[in-house]
Formats: structure tokens, sequence, C-alpha cells
């Protein structure tokens, strides 16, 4: 399914499960949590238990607040957008899954707890107001001390690079427009990025390419020649991936690969 800020969400979650770091301080709120014992849960369930229990709610719910709060903000809010509604509706996006995951695991940790539809209504309200405190947190007070931190020794490679994940930072392949977002090939794999093709050209100095269609970059190493199918021009990679190549930019794609 070709839905951008379905693979956004996708990625975005995918990545909070390779951080070690990440991972590492779930672990230890679920860990604190459990040694504490709130809503009930020090009374209703033995120390393992109860460790268990917040260990699975903070692993399983982290991940699908990510995918359900970026998910939804990527789809209604637009990309020029006050942060304050986009806060608002990350933290919608977040709670519905959470409060249905939660409803789960309290199934399979407390069999003789029956949730009615004004307790499920409750623990959505209870989410929802954890995601917000959360997310705006994150927005209005991490944000920017992160921005304001000291600048990092400079990378090498182009500035694009650093807007992909870690591990898919490596030589860059070819680029394709998809809606508002660019999806940046390297040769260990791909992400969206939210930005203009144009844009996102521009921050590949140091990287020898050539723009072959309004919707196509390539990066020259990458490519093994032109192909011609039906009477239309593509550009063939290294990878086995064929672009076209409209009439306005066919002249320099002959001249370069021809």
């Amino acid at each position: 399914m070709n839905w951008p800020p379905l693979h956004l969400a996708l990625r975005e979650t995918q990545a909070v499960y390779r951080d070690r770091r990440a991972l590492s301080a779930i672990a230890l709120v679920g860990t604190i949590l459990g040694l504490a014992g709130p809503f009930g849960t020090f009374a209703e369930l033995s120390a393992p238990l109860r460790v268990l229990y917040w260990l699975v709610i903070a692993f399983s719910t982290y991940g699908l607040g990510q995918f359900g709060g970026t998910l939804l903000a990527r789809w209604i809010v637009p990309e020029r957008r006050p942060l304050w509604a986009s806060v608002l509706v990350m933290a919608l996006g977040a709670a519905v899954p959470v409060t249905l995951m939660v409803l789960v695991i309290n199934r399979v940790f407390f069999t003789d707890i029956i949730f009615s539809g004004w307790g499920s209504l409750v623990l959505l309200f209870y989410c929802f107001s954890i995601s917000l405190v959360l997310i705006a947190m994150i927005e209005y007070v991490v944000g920017p001390l992160v921005v304001k931190a000291p600048e990092a020794p400079p990378r090498e490679g182009p500035r694009l690079l650093s807007r992909l994940p870690h591990h898919l930072r490596g030589p860059l392949s070819h680029m394709s427009m998809a809606d508002h977002y660019v999806e940046v090939h390297t040769a260990k794999g791909s992400a969206l990025v939210l930005m203009r093709l144009a844009d996102a050209i521009a921050e590949t100095e140091g990287v020898a390419g050539l723009q072959i269609h309004r919707s196509h970059w390539v990066a020259l190493d990458a490519v093994s020649g032109l192909e011609r199918r039906d009477g239309k021009t593509f550009v063939a990679l290294k990878s086995g991936v064929l672009l076209p190549v409209s009439r306005r930019y066919l002249d320099a794609a002959r001249a370069a690969f021809g």
C-alpha cells in the first residue's frame, strides 16, 4: 500500500524498537512502575507479575502510541500547522490503540475484572491525558533543548543522510517523490522524508547525480545505463530498478549515461 503517512508511521515505530537507548528507557520505566504498582496493581498482583505486567504495558503501548499518533497526525494535520494542533492530534491517535491494548492486557492479567463501556471511556481519557502530557513535553521541552544543543562535528557525506535513521545511512542511490514526501533510497534501504524533491537534491552535496524527471533523481554511481522500452527511455540502476526519463531531462540523461 503506497500511502506515505502509513509508511512513515511504520518506519518511525520500527526505529523505536531498533534503538537500544529507547528500549532501555522503556524497560526502566516499566520496571519502576512494576515496583511502584500504580492504579491498584500493587494490591492485585504479586511483585513478579506486577513487574511483568508493567513491562508488557510499557513495551506494547509505546510502539502503538508512536504508530497511532504519527499516522493520524501525518494524515489529517496540514504540513504548515500550529504545533498545538499536531500535539492534540498525535495524543488522540496514540490514545485509541493504547487503550485497546491495555484492555487486552488487563483481560489476560485480571481475568475477574471486566471493563464496562463507561470504564473503557475513563481508561481512554487517562490514556489520552498521559499521551498529551508526554507528547507536549517532547515537543515543547525536549525538542527545543535538542535544537539549542551544541552542534555536532560535521559528518562525512551529504546533509540529506542526517535525515535518515542511522541504519539506513549509506551511499545514495536514487530519490522519488511520493505525495508530499521524498523516498530516499540508499545502499542500505529507503525512508520517507517530508520535504520537496528540489530541497532534497540541494542536500546531496558531494554526490554526483542527475534529475531525470520531475519526480526522480539518481546518483551517477548507481546507474548502469539507459534502456528503451515501448518507445520510452528509462534509467536502469545497478539494483535493477528502472526509472522513467522525461523529455525535459532526456538530453542530459543521454549525455551522462548514453
